[in-house]
């Protein structure tokens, strides 16, 4: 009786080794598949153009903390585009990481499109739209032509990616333009500069990384710079003023776009307010470039 007792206990023991085995087994390929899968989850790594831009809530990679992406999903023939991301919010966590939930997965082959924009919360877009089958990203935008509510707003691309990760190249959107002024003799202190007849709406569209292209909307208006400190300007040379301006990529016309600039002569006591203008030709603002535009003020001229 003993001896079978024996016998019994071998023979569970060796069933308990043999299912051991083949749990650990089944808990190793587990594990390889997770790996598997945390590796073909969908990351970005992102970089920002260098434009030269002074503005204090100028972006760059060191101070982006956010941006919404869009992800498009080309399934081929009959199944088409879906769209696999929908201005998803996409947070750094550090330098080199991004994060997102839920996390999303490479799907096999097939190709993938991003379409990016910054700040995530955008007070200038009015509407945004992509064409999967075209690879086309269509943003309506409006620039507030107050200097104290505009935003660096900066747009990217990757297309028809198979692996990751997506490479995003956030690319300044808008022209921005510095004002110098000095003068001949007197000395002014500058008061409003304003730029007039330019338009503020427009419709911005990308085919890839690098080419993008604006279409302004007819109706003009007038963006102003106001001087936090009212700078006095002389003869000593040209002094900059008043805060970098963001303006929508455009050709002015050239028969009715004016600046004007406010500032008060302080050789008489009270000071004499004056208004110059000034009408610059064949200018071009062009999508994250920067302008610097000397003025010379001179009230005999006026």
């Amino acid at each position: 009786m003993e001896k079978n007792n024996k016998l019994k206990i071998c023979r569970w023991r060796s069933f308990l080794f043999i299912l051991s085995v083949w749990l650990l087994a089944g808990c190793s390929q587990h594990t390889d598949t997770d790996n598997d899968i945390k590796q073909n989850a969908i990351g970005f790594s992102c970089t920002t153009d260098n434009a030269g831009i002074t503005r204090a809530d100028t972006t760059s990679i060191e101070n982006m903390q956010y941006f919404r992406v869009s992800a498009i999903w080309n399934k081929g023939g009959s199944a088409g585009y879906v769209k696999l991301m929908d201005k998803q919010l996409v947070e750094k966590v550090d330098e080199n990481t991004w994060q997102y939930s839920p996390i999303l997965y490479w799907p096999g082959q097939d190709k993938l499109s991003f379409f990016a924009y910054t700040p995530a919360i955008s007070n200038g877009i009015d509407t945004y739209s992509i064409d999967g089958a075209s690879n086309t990203f269509t943003i309506n935008y409006t620039v507030s032509t107050d200097h104290k509510k505009q935003e660096d707003f900066m747009v990217a691309t990757d297309l028809d990616k198979t692996v990751g990760p997506a490479r995003l190249e956030f690319k300044h959107a808008l022209s921005f333009v510095q004002f110098k002024v000095g003068t001949k003799a007197e000395s002014y202190q500058v008061k409003k500069i304003e730029l007039v007849n330019l338009r503020s709406q427009g419709t911005l569209t990308g085919t890839s990384s690098v080419l993008w292209e604006w279409s302004a909307q007819a109706t003009k208006t007038t963006y102003s710079v106001e001087m936090k400190y009212d700078p006095i300007v002389d003869s000593s040379g040209y002094t900059e003023v008043g805060s970098m301006l963001a303006v929508l990529p455009q050709t002015p016309d050239n028969d009715d776009f004016v600046i004007w600039v406010t500032y008060d002569m302080l050789s008489v006591d009270p000071p004499l307010k004056k208004k110059q203008s000034f009408y610059p030709k064949d200018l071009e603002f062009k999508m994250g470039k920067v302008y610097t535009l000397n003025l010379e003020l001179d009230h005999s001229k006026l």
